[in-house]
């Protein structure tokens, strides 16, 4: 859920949800679904696979992080120098 309501835990919502996992790729460049999961559960451990999916889907869609398919390894976009 993007924007939370006041009886939701603030720790399980998309945009924390997907702070973790620009937090762990800045630590190491790229990572798999199931590393995500690990390393997001450490901080939180009521973050489940369907709130990794959404905030991987979220990132997708605005264009900031890249997925391959074949080995399940996402990681962030190389963002261009504006001149």
């Amino acid at each position: 859920m993007l924007e939370p309501h006041r009886f939701m835990n603030l720790n399980y919502c998309l945009i924390n949800v997907t702070a973790q996992i620009i937090d762990c790729l800045l630590q190491r460049n790229e990572a798999t679904l199931d590393d995500l999961l690990a390393y997001a559960v450490q901080n939180y451990s009521e973050i489940n696979e369907l709130d990794i999916t959404q905030a991987i889907s979220f990132l997708f869609l605005i264009g900031k992080i890249e997925y391959c398919n074949d080995s399940d390894v996402v990681s962030l976009k190389k963002s261009v120098a504006a001149c």
